[in-house]
């Protein structure tokens, strides 16, 4: 559904913004209720998975205490709300109605949707709120020595912050910003800012204070620019290449063998040539009729809605192995095709 909500939303972005006529808003609206039901029907179903997490938890949904009630809401909407496509449904519907009552820019957000589409753009995405600590602790630390360089500028180097009579390092707190802005968008720092102020990079004065300011400019350059900028980039360009290479490993491990046995293909390969006559697709046969990983994923979603009371002896045996996270009852190094049952 949410495939032809992008065209739509775009159309009519664009016609209200060439013409700017109030009664485009009427797609808005639609565009509206056409995520909003999305919105329901995701909401649904994140909530008929969380009831049945409670489920084969054993935790009683139907109970005369409050505190049980309480638990199951609490859970229920932490799992609902926790859910990255939940969050940004709900940002396509904010920015829809943002859109109706305040100003047409905030359409422009659905273009957003090109995320969902696009796996790529996703892991982009997660190399960024991967690692968000150490680009956190990061960002931190080069805030601390931007401060620093903010001190020196106030204490020793406010004449040099004068721009048209207006002193930029006049309080503390402004030299800061002063230095965060212009440091970090000027090509060559804070000493690239200081030579359009003053006409000159290093000035005219005693060779004492010319060093100090090329050392104060140096510095800055090489700390801030080069090494905190380049570890930044470097953590968001190593994140990328991990969510690439877990990729490639994930791939290459649901080709070379089974996903669920574990057994190499290579062995259902050589067994299938060898039988009479030879089976060339042996490998593929297993994975889809024998062990089909979404047949396992099916069954225990069969569990889930199936009543305590109903399950079979095997089908308790899964359930209660699948409550204690127990895998004994997987077929490991175990397939009929190989004869090995």
């Amino acid at each position: 559904m949410f495939l032809g909500v992008f065209p739509v939303v775009f159309i009519w972005a664009a016609i209200a913004l060439r013409f700017g006529d109030m009664k485009f808003d009427l797609v808005g609206c639609v565009a509206i209720a056409v995520l909003f039901l999305r919105g329901i029907d995701g909401l649904r179903s994140l909530c008929r998975y969380c009831v049945h997490d409670l489920v084969i938890c054993n935790m009683p949904l139907v109970s005369a205490s409050t505190l049980n009630l309480f638990n199951v809401t609490y859970f229920c909407v932490s799992s609902v709300f926790s859910n990255w496509e939940v969050q940004f449904w709900s940002l396509y519907v904010t920015a829809s109605f943002a859109g109706l009552m305040h100003s047409r820019f905030w359409y422009s957000i659905h273009l957003l949707d090109v995320l969902l589409m696009s796996p790529t753009l996703q892991n982009v995405v997660r190399a960024v709120t991967g690692s968000i600590k150490q680009l956190g602790v990061t960002a931190v630390f080069g805030f601390f020595c931007i401060y620093i360089f903010a001190a020196v500028g106030f204490f020793y180097f406010e004449d040099e912050y004068i721009n048209e009579g207006v002193d930029e390092c006049g309080t503390l707190l402004r030299c800061f910003y002063t230095i965060v802005y212009y440091g970090l968008t000027a090509g060559a720092g804070i000493g690239e800012h200081l030579a359009d102020l003053r006409g000159f990079w290093l000035g005219t004065g005693e060779p004492a204070w010319w060093f100090v300011r090329y050392v104060y400019d140096l510095l800055f350059f090489i700390i801030v620019l080069i090494l905190l900028l380049n570890i930044i980039f470097g953590i968001i360009i190593d994140q990328f290449g991990n969510l690439r290479d877990q990729q490639v490993e994930n791939q290459q491990a649901r080709s070379s063998g089974c996903f669920i046995c574990g057994i190499d293909r290579k062995r259902f390969v050589n067994h299938g040539l060898k039988q009479a006559p030879p089976i060339t697709n042996g490998f593929q046969y297993h994975i889809d009729h024998q062990h089909n990983m979404w047949d396992y994923i099916y069954f225990l979603e069969y569990l889930n809605l199936k009543h305590n009371d109903e399950l079979t002896g095997p089908e308790s045996f899964v359930a209660e192995c699948f409550r204690m996270n127990n895998t004994e009852w997987i077929p490991r190094d175990k397939a009929m095709f190989l004869g090995s049952t």
